[in-house]
């Protein structure tokens, strides 16, 4: 398991804080004490420096969120303008960056043949044979 930052921080203090009573009879540790008071310092103030960049960060992207919004917007209302002036299928549009609509192509009916729905073309010459019953005899 990984030790945060912040729990090394931690230690750190810990560790000066119960030292600190102790170093008159550990005059040897004096200036590595100092040392690590200074460090813990500097630590914190990249600690608060981190937190304050973390949320400018944030305001940023929300800043640059909304402008994202707000300029998709413009462009879709001048791409509409744009399609409204020129037509849906002009090649003009490609010129900003609009792609112009594809016309369809439909087949052509044959003359003399209506368009005939989707049906089946069979149809039943006799009505259906009677369906036996399970005693055995037809039913209609």
């Amino acid at each position: 398991m990984a030790i945060t930052f912040r729990k090394r921080i931690g230690g750190w203090t810990l560790m000066t804080q119960n030292l600190k009573p102790q170093l008159p009879n550990l005059p040897d540790l004096a200036a590595q004490h100092a040392d690590l008071e200074k460090t813990i310092a500097d630590a914190q103030a990249l600690v608060n420096e981190q937190e304050d960049l973390r949320g400018k960060l944030r305001k940023t992207i929300q800043q640059r969120q909304a402008l994202e919004k707000q300029g998709e917007d413009l462009r879709q209302r001048i791409s509409a303008n744009l399609q409204s002036k020129l037509g849906f299928a002009d090649a003009g549009l490609m010129a900003y960056g609009v792609v112009p609509k594809k016309k369809r192509v439909r087949s052509k009916k044959t003359v003399g043949q209506p368009a005939q729905p989707n049906t089946p073309t069979t149809s039943p010459a006799s009505p259906t044979p009677p369906v036996a019953s399970p005693a055995g005899t037809a039913t209609k």
